[in-house]
């Protein structure tokens, strides 16, 4: 039975860019992924939006922070056992700029979610995040990827790093036994298949953008310098 998410978690979500649909709430995503002239006209709007030099980079870049869609679903089900209700004909993208940085929020009108009732959880987890990748995520990077003719293993490895991020950094793999299996799940059974396993092996292509052109701190032509 789906439940709404309190106020503390919805603020808590409000940490990995998610938004509940206020004045700014732009209509559901999930059209733009569907169509391939659509999501070229939309990956050419973020493209000079960000000024990136190519339509490559700007694919990239989206997919870097739509990453953040999976993450906070992936809190959602590895700290507080629920399975977030969302979709991306549900979800809205609303633009905007920190310190230079392009960083969209992601806007749904409510969000609910189906809490694990008991039973076999790993069944239930498996369930879970075939949900989030099947309805959400794959057919965003076969989407970009095509439209953007640029190589699903750099997207898959976008989603991947931030992935890796929430699991090492914001919850600390270590640190608790439920972590350390979802992670560990995710990494090696169901992402490593896409994006490959251990370190990144391909470059994001950020370095493209902003004055600086700066390498990202795990790049792997940084490494290679």
């Amino acid at each position: 039975m789906a439940v709404k998410l309190t106020e503390g978690e919805v603020a808590e979500l409000g940490r990995f860019r998610f938004a509940l649909a206020n004045t700014r709430y732009a209509s559901g995503i999930g059209g733009i992924f569907r169509n391939a002239e659509a999501c070229r006209s939309f990956l050419e709007s973020v493209r000079q939006e960000i000024q990136a030099p190519s339509l490559k980079v700007a694919a990239s870049v989206f997919v870097k922070r739509f990453a953040f869609v999976a993450v906070g679903y992936l809190y959602a089900l590895t700290v507080w056992d629920k399975k977030l209700l969302l979709s991306l004909d549900a979800i809205g993208m609303v633009t905007n700029h920190e310190d230079s940085n392009w960083l969209p929020e992601f806007c749904v009108q409510d969000i609910e979610a189906i809490p694990f009732q008991g039973g076999d959880r790993e069944e239930w987890r498996k369930k879970a995040v075939h949900y989030l990748l099947e309805g959400m995520v794959t057919p965003v990077v076969n989407a970009v990827g095509k439209a953007a003719k640029v190589s699903r293993e750099i997207l898959w490895e976008n989603i991947a790093v931030y992935i890796s991020w929430l699991y090492e950094k914001v919850l600390d793999s270590k640190s608790h036994a439920r972590v350390k299996e979802d992670f560990h799940y995710l990494m090696v059974e169901v992402i490593g298949e896409e994006a490959g396993r251990g370190s990144r092996k391909t470059c994001c292509l950020s370095y493209q953008l902003g004055k600086k052109q700066a390498f990202c701190t795990i790049c792997p032509l940084a490494c290679r310098g």
